[in-house]
């Protein structure tokens, strides 16, 4: 089996804990990326007026 097949296998086991513990993990990373960019297009718009 190709990792694809597993993992999907593996997603379809899952019970609902564990899928929303894996669905909270995943937004989290996905926050801990967009944050700093949030931040810094918030810096740089506080700027331009001054």
């Amino acid at each position: 089996m190709t990792d694809s097949a597993l993992a999907r296998e593996g997603l379809a086991n899952e019970d609902e804990h564990a899928r929303l513990h894996r669905q909270l993990t995943e937004l989290l990373e996905e926050m801990r990326v967009a944050v700093p960019g949030v931040q810094v297009l918030f810096a740089f718009l506080l700027t331009v007026p001054f």
